[in-house]
């Protein structure tokens, strides 16, 4: 399996920065270093002409990356300008260390706590966010509708996931996994995922192949298969 599938060829942003041309990630790179920067400094460092600065400014302001503040000069001689600087989603797309960070607490809470509390950790963390997703899918759905409700709920966070039939077994298969670099060390992520779909959903959801144990993707099996098949419509003569 290649190490894109595990998620670990690049690290968070490092994904999305490689989806840019080489100058517009300059330009990136250059306005998260400074923190803010006007279109003749770009010039000065960058080495390139005010329309050629202008165009991927326009284009990257388009795209939500960077945020365009006007600013007055005082006196009535100097003409106002801009200073350009990385939005949210700009600054998304560098490399984050969330891996880590959450590694060293979950480590911390079991030496402290003990395995009992980080399991009640876990559990919460799971509640809270099936409960999020919950709130977006109509209970009085089928499970099959509920199902792909929360696969494009999932998918708009960012979660590679479809919905797979095989036979009358529905199941969510997820290309990666969003919590690569915690689940290695720390198996109960899996656990955690596992009761939050469940949940999410109002049905059973049983993990049967993880991209942990060298497959490709996570797999996740859907209620009964008697739950999963839709009721047959009937046309009255």
């Amino acid at each position: 399996m290649s190490d894109e599938e595990h998620g670990t060829r690049r690290r968070g942003g490092d994904v999305a920065l490689a989806g840019h041309d080489s100058a517009r990630l300059a330009m990136l790179r250059l306005i998260q270093r400074k923190g803010e920067a006007t279109v003749k400094e770009l010039e000065q460092e960058l080495g390139r002409t005010t329309t050629a600065v202008r165009e991927q400014l326009t284009a990257l302001q388009a795209d939500g990356y960077i945020t365009a503040t006007r600013v007055k000069v005082k006196g009535e001689l100097g003409r106002p300008y801009f200073i350009y600087a990385l939005t949210d989603k700009g600054q998304e797309l560098f490399p984050k260390e969330y891996g880590d960070l959450t590694n060293l607490l979950l480590e911390e809470i079991l030496e402290l706590d003990g395995r009992d509390k980080l399991d009640l950790l876990l559990q919460r963390v799971s509640d809270r966010a099936a409960a999020k997703y919950a709130a977006g899918i109509d209970s009085g759905q089928h499970l099959f509708d509920r199902l792909h409700n929360l696969a494009a709920l999932l998918s708009d966070k960012g979660m590679p996931i479809e919905v797979q039939q095989r036979g009358n077994v529905m199941m969510i298969h997820s290309a990666s996994c969003p919590y690569f670099a915690v689940a290695q060390r720390h198996r109960e992520i899996c656990d955690m995922e596992q009761r939050m779909l469940g949940q999410a959903l109002g049905s059973s959801v049983t993990l049967t192949g993880c991209v942990l144990d060298g497959n490709h993707g996570c797999d996740f099996v859907v209620g009964k298969p008697i739950e999963m098949v839709l009721p047959v419509q009937t046309k009255n003569d």
